[in-house]
């Protein structure tokens, strides 16, 4: 057998051969080009960009994906806010007329309307996203919320000085934060719509506390998502709302825009106690006019706090004015007037209108302001319409609503009174040259026009007072 001898200095060799391989290689990358070493790296991001945006759409890298504006009615809808009424609903319809509505409805055909409306979006490639959704995505604010709309109170007949310790921690905020935890998020929602008080008492017996009252202040209206804020070409204003009923509605609806990453102006009773503002008041016309009534639910001052603050966008601004009316059934710029697209609106006639009331003045006088105006136009004799707001400056009065609309370049479709009644109006225009409408007759009135009516059976929800456009608040694409 061959003996195997152990070279010490053949190891040493070698082993200096690697290091010095080694040593060469390490040089080559220290003597590589600089260009030749970032370009893989720039590669591989331009390829990772481009499959981001393959998959995910044209938003990637977008700074402006959450903006929610829009600059016209008719431009194409980017998303759209709805709210499926849930708990509220059944507590409100019990007793409809002080709900603001016009009758009684069932959640079943509410439903059913929702479930058709959000079929039509997903067909016409529209995002929408429900208040519910938007709330559940921050569940530390949701439980806040949640704190600030339940209540837990001492009936009045107990001082609370004399009941026992044990029933005054029953009583008390971290009580009810403790139970807040424990609820899912759907039951969380359902506190905020429904705005619970606990009114107790103490007892003897069993737990030594019950309620002598339970009583909620549902938000029954909620579900009409175009009237607690508006949508300009510069972002979302939350308004101020007259009734009672629907006060507890700007917060949440506060909420679900910050959930969304969405910036907001807001109108509080600290700029004027008698500024309101309603969505259903305010028109996107185009990238030059805005339009917004004032009467019975929008007041001047809230006219004022837009312009004063700078929030329309838009060079023109009108205000479309009653001074007379204050009708409930055209208590908002929605109800008599939309627009179609950009040569093209539909309007009550006032006049036809006129001629059923002897006691009032129906007619809209148009009070137009430019912010580009050295000075407002003498001839003002309307007190409460300022001449000058902000940087806006009055430059016109317009004695009837359809000749301003005429002088702006629009053809008018006319409706009349038993029309309007139908909510034929109150249509959601998605643009290129589609309207979604309760109104089966709407097709015909439009059809030479070649406006496309989609239709959409919306009767339960005309009987608590609105239509497809007022359950929907929508960004657009400019």
């Amino acid at each position: 057998m061959k003996e195997v001898t152990y070279d010490r200095n053949k190891e040493n060799e070698n082993n200096k051969k690697i290091e010095n391989e080694v040593n060469d290689e390490k040089k080559l990358k220290n003597n590589f080009p600089l260009y030749l070493k970032v370009i893989p790296g720039i590669v591989i991001v331009v390829l990772a960009y481009i499959i981001a945006k393959y998959l995910f759409g044209n938003n990637t890298g977008d700074q402006n994906k959450n903006a929610f504006t829009q600059t016209s009615e008719f431009n194409k809808i980017k998303k759209v806010i709805i709210h499926i009424p849930e708990k509220e609903l059944f507590m409100s319809t019990l007793h409809p007329l002080s709900a603001l509505y016009n009758d009684i409805t069932n959640d079943e055909d509410i439903n059913k309307c929702f479930e058709n409306l959000t079929h039509i979006l997903k067909e016409n490639n529209i995002d929408y996203i429900t208040v519910s959704e938007a709330l559940k995505l921050n569940g530390t604010e949701l439980i806040k919320l949640a704190k600030e709309s339940l209540t837990y109170k001492l009936d009045e007949k107990y001082n609370y000085e004399k009941i026992p310790e044990n029933v005054k921690s029953y009583i008390n905020d971290e009580e009810k934060i403790k139970n807040l935890k424990k609820l899912s998020k759907n039951q969380l929602v359902n506190v905020l719509f429904t705005n619970p008080t606990y009114t107790l008492k103490p007892v003897e017996a069993n737990n030594n506390i019950e309620p002598s009252l339970i009583s909620f202040k549902p938000l029954g209206n909620l579900m009409f998502c175009r009237d607690q804020q508006i949508t300009t070409a510069k972002g979302v204003v939350i308004g101020r709302m007259k009734s009672s009923q629907r006060k507890g509605e700007l917060k949440i609806m506060e909420q679900v825009f910050k959930n969304l990453n969405i910036s907001v102006n807001i109108l509080t009773e600290k700029y004027d106690k008698n500024a309101y503002l309603e969505g259903g008041d305010y028109f996107a016309i185009n990238k030059e006019l805005s339009l917004l009534g004032v009467g019975l639910r929008t007041t001047i001052k809230g006219a004022e706090f837009l312009m004063e603050n700078d929030l329309l966008g838009t060079r023109y601004f009108g205000i479309v004015y009653d001074n007379g009316d204050m009708s409930i059934q055209r208590s908002h710029l929605d109800t008599f007037f939309n627009i179609l697209n950009d040569k093209l609106v539909i309007l009550l006639d006032l006049n036809d209108e006129q001629g059923l009331h002897s006691d009032k003045k129906i007619e809209r006088k148009v009070y137009l302001f430019d912010n580009k105006a050295k000075e407002f136009t003498p001839g003002n004799n309307n007190p409460n319409i300022p001449n000058e707001s902000g940087e806006y400056k009055l430059v016109k009065i317009y004695e009837k609503f359809h000749e301003f609309l005429y002088e702006k370049g629009f053809n008018n479709i006319t409706l009349y009174k038993n029309e309007q009644k139908e909510q034929m109006i109150n249509f959601l225009n998605i643009g290129d040259n589609t309207v979604i409408s309760n109104c089966p007759q709407l097709k015909e009135k439009v059809k030479k026009y070649g406006i496309k009516v989609i239709y959409l059976d919306f009767e339960p929800i005309l009987k608590m007072g609105g239509s497809i456009r007022s359950i929907t608040q929508v960004s657009r694409y400019d």
